[in-house]
């Protein structure tokens, strides 16, 4: 292998800053083993000093070990880019649009794969929805933020709570929760989420599976649906411009029997209860220092 010099970017400021820094565990544990040389950045520090260390250091490649917002929405990677350092991950452009929820719902939507109705607003007074449904940030990782709207208590409870930011609000799409790996354009698997809560929320994703969530591999759902994610998780994945490993989720709906796309995440968990690392050990039979292997081959900058 010719990289031999690593820089883990990792925990920052987000909502998701301890995920991040258990995610940058399992890198720094695989890039030990893969014979690396590497430091570790926490990226909670200045922009200026997060530069600074990355070009004082002189990677060969930046594992970018960061979740939500200025790790996953395009701004490392463009300072990245300008640096002409690779990176793992995707790009700066396409990271941005895949951390919007709103843009990559209108791309997918071009390219004939079904998403739930939806809005966009600045104000919760301003809903036209009637329960149940769904709102999210329209920029935020991980169900960070995330609420199910059930009835009217929920509506009135929702209008008196902190409305701060750009949101989207989705139709309530009742069925199974699919999610699907991909790695350098090769769907892996679809995992099935049996919840113990309301949906799978952020505390559902990062705890261990008998307390919050079950994943089910592979998804006991006809071959025809199992199927369909993966292909649907390509052509997203295609018409965004991805690379390296990212990952897509899900509904089948239990009404209408109709598979909706909700978002893709274009810096997957690497917790011991995240889902890809699963995923490639059912799929391709590789362990964390493989996928991590894997995932720095794909590192590259923009031009």
């Amino acid at each position: 292998m010719a990289s031999k010099r690593a820089c883990v970017l990792k925990g920052g400021i987000s909502h998701e800053r301890e995920i991040s820094l258990i995610s940058a565990k399992s890198y720094e544990d695989a890039l030990k083993d893969l014979g690396y040389e590497f430091v570790s950045i926490d990226t909670k520090i200045s922009f200026v000093d997060i530069i600074d260390q990355i070009a004082k250091f002189n990677p060969d490649v930046v594992v970018n070990a960061l979740h939500g917002k200025f790790g996953e929405d395009g701004r490392i990677q463009a300072a990245l880019d300008y640096m002409k350092i690779p990176y793992t991950h995707s790009g700066a452009v396409s990271s941005a649009i895949a951390m919007n929820k709103n843009f990559t719902k209108i791309i997918a939507e071009k390219i004939d794969v079904k998403t739930p109705k939806s809005e966009l607003l600045q104000s919760f007074n301003d809903i036209k929805f009637e329960p149940p449904f769904v709102i999210k940030p329209v920029d935020d990782g991980s169900s960070v933020g995330v609420k199910l709207i059930f009835n009217d208590e929920d509506f009135n409870n929702l209008k008196k709570s902190d409305n701060n930011g750009t949101f989207l609000i989705e139709e309530y799409v009742k069925g199974k929760e699919l999610t699907v790996g991909i790695i350098d354009g090769q769907p892996i698997a679809v995992t099935m989420i049996n919840n113990k809560r309301k949906f799978y929320d952020y505390t559902a994703k990062y705890t261990s599976n008998n307390d919050a969530s079950v994943h089910v591999l592979p998804a006991p759902v006809e071959d025809v649906y199992y199927q369909k994610v993966m292909q649907d998780t390509k052509k997203v994945y295609n018409a965004l411009n991805l690379r390296g490993v990212a990952r897509a989720d899900f509904i089948l709906s239990d009404e209408d029997y109709q598979l909706y796309f909700l978002e893709i995440n274009t810096q997957p968990g690497m917790t011991p209860a995240s889902l890809v690392p699963e995923q490639v050990k059912y799929g391709f039979g590789w362990d964390m220092n493989t996928l991590v292997e894997k995932i720095i081959k794909s590192a590259k900058y923009d031009e």
